[in-house]
C-alpha cells in the first residue's frame, strides 16, 4: 500500500496537487505498460473508454486478448537486465509532485512557487492537506479516472461520479484525424478488403463484412500497451489526461527505464500480424531455469502463427461500436432490428482500408462508440 499526500480546496472540491514518494508515482508510470486488454478486463468491460468494451467475439485465444496480464515488471527486466538494481522507473527518495490532471515532476522550488502563485498559496485559507492511503482498488478507480476525466485525484479524493461523457458517444471531428494522414504511408502495409453496410444518406454504419486480417487487427489491439496509444495518439483518450502522465516520463524517470515507458514492447507471441502500430515484440523466454522455452499461446505447434481466429478462414460482421461475431442472416437481422433503419434504406460498399484508414478506426476506438461511422463516412 502506497499512500499520497493530497493538497485540495475545501469549498471548491478540488485537488490542487499531491505530493508523494518512489512508490506511488512507480505505480502510476507502470499504468503506461498495461495493455488495453487488461484495462478491459480490469472494469468488466465497463472501462466505457470508446468501443474497448465490445472488441470481444470469436478468438479461439480469448484469453490471450482479453486477459493479457499486468507484465511491466517482465518488460523492464528483459530490456533492462540487472542494470535496473533499485527495480523501479524513478530514482530512490526522490519526491514528487502530481497534478490534478497527472503531470508528474520531481519536487523542485521551481515547481513549489509556481503551484504557490497559481493557487494563491498561502493566502487561501481553505486549502487542507491530508493523506490518502492506496490500495490496489483505488489505483484501479485511478486508472479508470484517468482514461476518463481531466481530474482524476479530484474525482478518487472526492468520490466524484464519472458521468456519462458525449465525446464517446458521437463522431470525431475531423481535425483530429487529419494529423495521422501524413506519417501513415507505409509501402509494405497490405490493404484489408471491407464490405461497408450503411445508410445512403451517409449517416451511420450498421456492419462492416470483413476478414480474419481486420478481426486480428482488432483483437491484436487489446494487446498494445497504453503507452503505445500515447506515442501514437500524443493526445488520447481525449477526455482523459494518460498523455499527461506519458508525457512527463522524460523529466521524471531514469534514462534507461524511459525507453520502457516511452515505447513499450508488447508481451512474446502478443504481437499483430499487420503491426500498423509498428510496436516490437520481445523474444519467448527461457523459463524454469533456462530449460524450458515459452511457447506461443496462439499455437502450441507452431510459433508462427499470428493469427487469432479459430478454425477455417471465414467472413465476419463487425458493428459500428466493434463487436465482432461471425456472418449469418440471424446476427444480420437482430442488427436491423436494433439498429430500427429499414432495409430499404441501406447500401454496400467495398472499401479497400490503407493504413491512414486503419489508423483513423483505431484512433476511432478510443474515442467513439461509432468508430467506424467516424473513421470511414464521408
Amino acid at each position: 500500500m502506497s499512500s499520497l499526500s493530497m493538497s485540495s480546496d475545501k469549498a471548491k472540491r478540488r485537488v490542487l496537487f499531491a505530493e508523494s514518494d518512489k512508490e506511488f508515482v512507480d505505480v502510476l508510470f507502470s499504468l503506461l505498460t498495461l495493455p488495453l486488454g487488461t484495462i478491459v478486463r480490469l472494469f468488466d468491460k465497463q472501462s466505457h473508454v470508446g468501443c474497448l468494451d465490445k472488441e470481444r467475439g470469436v478468438s479461439r485465444c480469448r484469453n490471450v486478448v482479453e486477459y493479457a496480464g499486468e507484465w511491466e515488471d517482465i518488460n523492464r527486466r528483459a530490456v533492462l537486465g540487472d542494470s535496473n538494481e533499485d527495480g523501479g522507473f524513478v530514482i530512490s527518495d526522490s519526491k514528487f509532485v502530481i497534478t490534478d490532471d497527472l503531470q508528474v515532476s520531481l519536487a523542485s522550488t521551481r515547481v513549489m512557487f509556481s503551484l504557490m502563485d497559481q493557487f494563491g498559496i498561502p493566502g487561501n485559507g481553505n486549502i487542507e492537506a491530508k493523506v490518502l492511503q492506496l490500495n490496489s482498488a483505488k489505483m484501479t478507480r485511478l486508472l479508470q479516472r484517468a482514461m476518463l476525466t481531466k481530474q482524476p485525484l479530484t474525482g478518487l479524493y472526492f468520490n466524484v461520479a464519472i458521468g456519462p461523457n458525449g465525446t464517446y458517444l458521437c463522431k470525431l471531428h475531423e481535425n483530429l484525424l487529419a494529423e495521422q494522414s501524413a506519417e501513415a504511408t507505409d509501402p509494405n502495409f497490405k490493404a484489408i478488403k471491407v464490405r461497408l453496410v450503411q445508410t445512403k444518406d451517409n449517416s451511420s454504419v450498421l456492419y462492416a463484412e470483413v476478414g480474419q486480417d481486420f478481426v486480428d487487427l482488432a483483437f491484436g489491439l487489446l494487446c498494445i500497451p497504453v503507452g503505445t496509444i500515447m506515442k501514437t495518439f500524443s493526445h488520447l483518450p481525449q477526455n482523459g489526461c494518460m498523455g499527461n502522465l506519458y508525457r512527463s516520463v522524460a523529466g521524471s524517470v531514469k534514462e534507461e527505464c524511459q525507453g520502457v515507458l516511452l515505447t513499450p514492447k508488447v508481451a512474446p507471441f502478443f504481437g499483430c500480424s499487420s503491426n500498423v502500430l509498428q510496436v516490437e515484440e520481445l523474444a519467448g523466454r527461457r523459463i524454469f531455469a533456462r530449460r524450458f522455452l515459452e511457447m506461443n499461446p496462439r499455437s502450441h505447434d507452431d510459433t508462427s502463427v499470428r493469427g487469432y481466429i479459430k478454425g477455417t478462414p471465414i467472413n465476419f460482421m463487425v458493428t459500428n461500436d466493434l463487436q465482432i461475431m461471425p456472418l449469418s442472416l440471424t446476427n444480420t437481422i437482430q442488427l436491423l432490428h436494433a439498429s430500427n433503419i429499414p432495409k430499404n434504406k441501406l447500401v454496400e460498399k467495398e472499401l479497400k482500408l490503407d493504413k491512414t484508414q486503419v489508423l483513423k478506426i483505431v484512433r476511432a476506438a478510443f474515442e467513439t462508440r461509432e468508430a467506424l461511422s467516424s473513421a470511414l463516412l464521408p
